[in-house]
């Protein structure tokens, strides 16, 4: 995946923008979510978001 790849349509969040969490130190979903907003219009990314945040742990 690249930084410039979408994750979250609802709120344009990028790949590179959870993986730049996670290097500030987000260890889980509930963290990324409330550092980012991603997840939290339709839902429909939390799955695939959750399985990107577990491989970059």
């Amino acid at each position: 995946m690249n930084r410039e790849d979408i994750v979250c349509a609802c709120l344009g969040i990028t790949y590179g923008e959870i993986e730049d969490a996670v290097k500030d130190g987000v260890r889980t979903y509930e963290e990324l979510e409330e550092r980012t907003g991603v997840g939290t219009i339709c839902g429909l990314c939390v799955d695939s978001v959750k399985e990107m945040l577990e491989g970059l742990l």
